[in-house]
């Protein structure tokens, strides 16, 4: 007896520990937000950047510093007018490109991980620029309308619901170690964070070390239609249903949050200006997984918040494609790479589907 509850007793430590090591990295990646000024005014490392990009070359970068939103924003800057369609979103909208739309002009601005103030300040140059973009297709997540995260670092133990507490301890102790190795000094930063908060008079200051240039060209990561690169994606088999579980880990966390009246205001405030500075405006709605789907079908946060938006989009007339439902969409396994991202043909079915979309979806591509 003794010994069993030492291991309940390790295990709740190491789910605890593990959760807020997460709740940190996960924090400093969805708080992050840029100042619009910074970048309208003065000079920007991504200047020259842009301009060859503008001009059809293929500039070198450092692909451990490179800013997504520094490039969108100092791209809307320099451009002289508005492409025909913009995309805004996450990387749920990376995949968004040019053959999608067949005859519309597009940039896409998705910045991987982004929240509303990311869209509001790319936002705020082509509105201050007097370019308006004719049409803006907008990706909408669940977070958008949830309470933000903090820049701190939290510890939470319920963990995932639909899983067992040892199956939650695997997950996130296999979650932690591919953020170790997928982003070693973010994670190292985060566990220390953690440290300090709860063991100050442990904790000493790390020094470091700068990380070395990795020089790539640009073309290897984007597009210059603004959507993502990716290499060709092929599958013959279904996801490995125990693998699939760890990623299902980054999808419960899209629903940990209730929704927040001050963040659906603040995106009922950035619609309303896009569509008064007269563009027409649409969202996309990019399914979960069927898998994931299930997981969650019945959440009551997932059902509130896609509820909303259906709801705002009618109210306003606002073409809509898409739903968090894959069968709405008649989309199997092999239209996803992971729990929650289509592939790029997937993306493509999903923009000239004939189903799970408004009527008036056609007429916004096409009027």
């Amino acid at each position: 007896m003794l010994k069993l509850l030492i291991k309940i007793t390790a295990i709740t430590i190491l789910f605890v520990g593990c959760n807020a090591v997460l709740a940190t990295v996960d924090s400093e990646l969805f708080a992050k937000q840029t100042n619009v000024e910074n970048f309208t005014t003065g000079e920007s490392p991504y200047e020259n950047i842009v301009i060859q990009f503008i001009q059809g070359l293929d500039p070198l970068i450092d692909a451990n510093k490179w800013d997504r939103e520094q490039f969108n924003q100092v791209y809307a800057r320099k451009i002289s007018v508005a492409p025909e369609l913009v995309v805004f979103g996450t990387s749920h909208a990376s995949l968004l490109q040019q053959q999608n739309f067949r005859n519309l002009k597009i940039f896409n601005h998705f910045v991987a991980g982004s929240d509303l103030g990311t869209i509001e300040n790319i936002y705020a140059i082509y509105h201050n620029g007097n370019k308006i973009p004719q049409k803006i297709l907008l990706g909408i997540d669940f977070w958008y309308l949830q309470e933000q995260r903090t820049t701190k670092p939290y510890l939470f133990a319920h963990g995932m619901k639909q899983l067992t507490l040892l199956e939650n301890v695997i997950v996130l102790h296999k979650m932690g170690r591919s953020m170790a190795k997928g982003n070693f000094e973010l994670f190292q930063r985060s566990f220390q964070n953690v440290v300090k908060l709860q063991f100050p008079q442990l904790f000493r200051k790390p020094d470091y070390p700068e990380m070395a240039p990795v020089m790539i060209r640009l073309h290897e990561t984007l597009n210059h239609d603004g959507s993502a690169v990716v290499k060709p994606f092929t599958r013959t088999q279904p996801l490995d249903a125990t693998r699939f579980k760890e990623s299902l880990l980054l999808t419960t966390r899209l629903l940990d949050r209730p929704m927040s009246l001050r963040q659906v205001e603040r995106f009922e405030k950035l619609v309303d200006q896009m569509m008064a500075d007269g563009a027409s405006v649409a969202f996309i709605l990019t399914p979960l997984h069927p898998i994931a789907f299930n997981v969650f079908a019945n959440d009551p946060i997932r059902k509130v918040i896609y509820s909303y938006y259906v709801e705002f989009a009618k109210i306003h007339n606002i073409p809509m494609v898409g739903s968090y439902d894959p069968s709405e969409c008649s989309f199997k396994d092999l239209d996803f790479i992971d729990d929650n991202h289509l592939s790029a043909d997937g993306v493509d079915k999903l923009i000239n589907a004939s189903t799970c979309k408004s009527d008036d979806w056609d007429k916004f591509l096409n009027p």
